[in-house]
């Protein structure tokens, strides 16, 4: 499977690039999911690990970001890369120009928040797990580092709470 979609995004640009539009077209390719393989966690940090691919020689030059971002983060990414004024009415940032602490997200019943160094899970019932998954460390944190706890999980509630009331309020 996945040497036939490098290969079909090979053909896809090869294809793309003998076209007149190509050299004002800005490809982007992102995944909705990765593999859940070696789920060292409660959530499998794999699933929810993919690459944000942009493409375009007239545009970008080659560079690899390693900054923590989410799917809500292409739109203001796209947008400060054409360096097209644009409201931002989303909870994206452009991950070129911004950072952010944490990103957030959800696995049926838990929530996911991570950084550099941290992972924490909260699972349905409020129970938390803090892990320094770069090293795959299984140890719990979340005692010991009760105060990173509290921020990862006041940033993961605000915007849950945020995204929830535009959603509510039409926004």
């Amino acid at each position: 499977i996945v040497e036939y979609a490098d290969w079909s995004i090979g053909k896809l640009i090869s294809l793309a690039s003998k076209e007149k539009w190509f050299t004002n077209t800005i490809f982007v390719f992102i995944a909705d999911h990765g593999a859940p393989l070696e789920a060292v966690y409660d959530i499998p940090l794999n699933y929810h690990h993919v690459p944000l691919i942009m493409y375009s020689p007239s545009f970008l030059k080659p560079q690899k970001f390693e900054h923590i971002g989410g799917q809500i983060d292409v739109f203001p990414t796209l947008m400060g890369i054409l360096n097209i004024p644009y409201i931002n009415n989303t909870l994206g940032i452009d991950l070129i120009n911004e950072s952010r602490p944490y990103i957030y997200f959800t696995a049926d019943d838990r929530i996911g928040v991570i950084d550099n160094e941290y992972f924490l899970i909260i699972k349905n019932d409020m129970s938390e797990g803090l892990y320094k998954y770069r090293s795959k460390d299984r140890t719990n944190y979340s005692k010991a580092e009760s105060a990173k706890v509290n921020l990862m999980k006041d940033y993961a509630f605000s915007n849950l709470q945020t995204a929830q009331w535009m959603i509510d309020n039409d926004k």
